[in-house]
């Protein structure tokens, strides 16, 4: 566990830039007026109808439709491992807005992007896929931001806040002689001529000698609201636990599988993979444990073993049916879960609170912490009431 602490503080150096020096290996401000050519681009492919000019700091851009035969510039850059890659963009600020305008693609290196409306769209090379980073809003400026580790695998990709990754590479691939420059083209598959404004590129190295890992801090608490997470008083829980500072994560369903039929769960936004603190409280309210991300279950288990909390709050999809078994956050649970058909059971050494003589909530201790969970649906006892009554602040 040492080890995983240490990894979150160091992470988290990187991320943040907390290091001796940053060095900007490129930079784009396109400041000169008129075309890619005075900024110093190279042209490798000509379509006559797309239209690249610079105008005050700003790259405006044409796109007429030509599959993969659009026009292609490139400036040489130097590809470096570990840094940030941030950029500004508009998109779509002419044409119909629709999920075939696919037409600016850019790189540098082996970061590769598109957008189509409404997502910005990351590519990995390795596995020949696309996938949907986060969404954009067309017509208005944006700040997107990649922060990358090849040592780590790791790529967390930012829109405008840059406090919570919109998606997570945690299978990032770097390869120095995958395109090996910076570059631009109108990819050409929109059916619509599509307008788009991009400025400020910009590639940081992280460097330096890192500060050295000192205790792990907990501050605030992460609430993450399921199906079920209005049953519960949740704005009367987080009160009493008393730290100010709170974020929410929310469970999405966008559908079932179609092959199988299943569940389809995502959390809003992605919770920091490398945070500056950890949360003193972790509440699950009918949350699947296969929702949180591996990195998420060693952020509780860090969390609750030096002092932290985790608060389980039962739902349609949580405990027996919250994909439990085998994950490591099930190994520190006051209870035993058989499969999701079976009723959770209470283990022999764990403390319990009855109500009407059934036992409605069980707390265990992991390291300094605690796991607290309520085992009854909301709406069938007061468990609700019950965890209101807990003295959270003495727990023995």
């Amino acid at each position: 566990m040492k080890k995983s602490i240490f990894y979150f503080m160091t992470a988290f150096l990187l991320s943040t830039g907390l290091y001796a020096s940053e060095k900007v290996f490129f930079e784009e401000k396109f400041s000169k007026d008129g075309t890619m050519n005075d900024n110093g681009f190279v042209q490798l492919r000509t379509n006559n109808k797309d239209i690249f000019e610079v105008k005050n700091g700003v790259l405006n851009i044409t796109c007429f439709n030509s599959p993969m035969k659009g026009t292609y510039w490139k400036k040489n850059a130097k590809i470096i491992p570990q840094g940030e890659f941030s950029f500004e963009l508009r998109t779509c600020i002419g044409g119909k807005q629709n999920r075939d305008n696919l037409s600016l693609k850019f790189h540098y290196g082996q970061h590769i992007f598109a957008f189509r409306y409404p997502n910005w769209e990351v590519y990995d090379a390795a596995k020949r896929k696309w996938s949907a980073a986060g969404r954009i809003t067309d017509s208005k400026w944006h700040t997107l931001k990649v922060r990358f580790n090849a040592a780590k695998k790791l790529a967390e990709y930012f829109i405008d806040d840059m406090q919570n990754p919109v998606f997570i590479n945690e299978e990032f691939i770097y390869n120095p002689k995958l395109l090996p420059y910076f570059g631009i083209e109108n990819y050409g598959l929109s059916k619509e001529t599509v307008q788009y404004e991009l400025k400020n590129l910009k590639v940081v190295e992280l460097s330096g000698k890192e500060t050295a890992a000192g205790p792990v801090k907990l501050n605030g608490t992460s609430l993450f609201k399921g199906i079920s997470s209005t049953e519960w008083p949740l704005n009367a829980l987080v009160k009493k636990l008393g730290e100010k500072k709170l974020q929410i994560y929310n469970l999405d369903t966008p559908g079932q599988h179609v092959d199988n039929g299943a569940n389809i769960f995502k959390l809003v936004p992605n919770p920091p993979l490398n945070p500056s603190e950890l949360p003193r409280n972790f509440i699950l309210a009918d949350i699947p444990f296969n929702t949180l991300p591996p990195y998420v279950h060693k952020q509780i288990l860090a969390s609750v073993k030096n002092g932290g909390r985790l608060i389980i709050l039962r739902g349609y999809f949580s405990l027996n049916k919250g994909n439990c078994t085998g994950t490591e956050l099930a190994k520190i649970l006051p209870v035993s879960v058989n499969d999701k058909w079976s009723e959770p059971s209470v283990l022999k050494n764990a403390e319990i609170i009855s109500r009407n003589g059934k036992t409605v909530m069980a707390i265990s201790k992991y390291g300094k912490g605690r796991v607290i969970a309520a085992l009854e649906m909301p709406h069938l006892q007061k468990v609700g009431d019950c965890l209101l009554e807990y003295d959270y602040n003495n727990e023995g």
